[in-house]
């Protein structure tokens, strides 16, 4: 009975000391990473405050059965430039783990955004980045942390600017999620602000004024080499891997020439299985090729969803056979033709009308997998579109 009492004990101070930890206090200042929901989120280098904390939920209502399974824990810090925001991170992460994934952002498969990368897409494990611009004016009421946030900048006198360039990340697999967005100032770089503007055509950065300008497509592509090289940090920090060496960046054009921190682990760990006579010296030379070249496979994305592809791949050959049976039975090549033709049109609208069926279905059951999309509410929650740098698989 003792050893129960003392067990349960244990367990409450443990559970306690847990939920102490979560509890973030505004102008707390973090560094380097902080742990929320159970998961190390990695911070670029320098001093973070925490502007605002709290709870927040899923916005797709194909979710709603979550229940509290569902909450999110949402995190605002502010990086200051003296007065102003020079950037800031939000953060999302669940609160309880799942059984069956999450998916990823619908941001990661949009193609009017400055860039998606998606770097996996499994069954139930996820990861991609985009950038785009986000506005600050436009909020959602429910993100808390969100509104304690915009209270702190105007306490302490902080200059929010009206919009910024933003890089999100997504990483999921079959139990938990994190979803982090880094919101950057351009003005604070000597760039013209990202303050969004009724007439399109004055827009500074939109889709042609970006392309023309060496500056702004150069910050652009800077932040896309950043993401690339710094989104193994928040792998490792989902499985609360990160280590002390793992300090993450800021944007730089410092990164062009510099390898990926992923790649210098694989090499290393590389270089001690042939040192320990565990791969030959041929083995040894083609997995570091297959290292050093690995490569982004473009996915061109687009309007077609993915019933449609899989219907035209699947006519073209179908559509050979059908003709072939019909000229077998009516030796012309007229009536066959369209028969074949009326056997795809009909065929076509079944198809696609069946997959999306069993889409919807196995969503409205619950199932939540890599072929899925699961959304919070963000700060500064609307389309914004931007031009497409590429839309790309690694």
């Amino acid at each position: 009975m003792f050893r129960w009492g003392m067990g349960l004990g244990v367990a409450a101070a443990l559970l306690a000391s847990a939920v102490s930890a979560q509890d973030f206090k505004a102008n707390q200042v973090i560094r380097d990473r902080v742990t929320i929901g159970g998961k190390q989120i990695p911070l670029p280098e320098g001093e973070w405050r925490v502007a605002g904390y709290g709870y927040s939920s899923i916005k797709d209502s194909s979710f709603s059965n979550l229940g509290a399974f569902g909450s999110v824990e949402n995190i605002v810090a502010f990086r200051r430039s003296g007065n102003t925001i020079d950037s800031f991170v939000e953060i999302n992460t669940n609160t309880l783990p799942i059984i069956d994934g999450w998916g990823l952002s619908k941001e990661c498969l949009r193609t009017d955004l400055y860039l998606t990368v998606t770097r996996f897409r499994t069954g139930f494990d996820g990861a991609c980045f985009f950038i785009k611009r986000t506005a600050t004016g436009a909020t959602n009421g429910s993100l808390k942390a969100w509104v304690a946030a915009k209270n702190f900048a105007q306490s302490n006198r902080l200059e929010l600017p009206a919009g910024w360039v933003t890089v999100g990340f997504r990483f999921a697999d079959r139990q938990d999620i994190v979803d982090v967005r880094f919101h950057f100032n351009p003005a604070t770089r000597g760039l013209p602000a990202a303050t969004p503007t009724a007439d399109p055509a004055m827009d500074p950065w939109g889709d042609e004024k970006v392309k023309a300008d060496v500056a702004k497509m150069r910050f652009v592509e800077e932040l896309s080499v950043w993401g690339t090289f710094v989104s193994g940090y928040f792998q490792k920090g989902l499985r609360n891997q990160l280590a002390a060496a793992d300090v993450m960046p800021m944007p730089s054009a410092a990164l062009l020439n510099q390898q990926r921190p992923d790649v210098q682990e694989r090499l290393k760990a590389l270089e001690k299985f042939r040192a320990e006579n565990a791969l030959t010296q041929s083995q040894f030379e083609s997995q570091r090729n297959m290292i050093l070249n690995e490569a982004t496979a473009v996915d061109a994305g687009g309007w077609l969803s993915h019933s449609v592809k899989k219907n035209i791949s699947f006519r073209v050959f179908g559509s050979i056979v059908d003709w072939m049976l019909a000229f077998g039975v009516t030796l012309s090549a007229p009536i066959s033709t369209a028969l074949t033709a009326s056997i795809v049109a009909v065929h076509s609208v079944i198809f696609v009308f069946n997959d999306r069926y069993w889409d919807n279905y196995w969503v409205e059951k619950g199932r939540r997998d890599g072929s899925q999309t699961v959304d919070f509410h963000y700060i500064g929650d609307q389309p914004a579109p931007n031009m497409v740098v590429s839309h790309a698989r690694s």
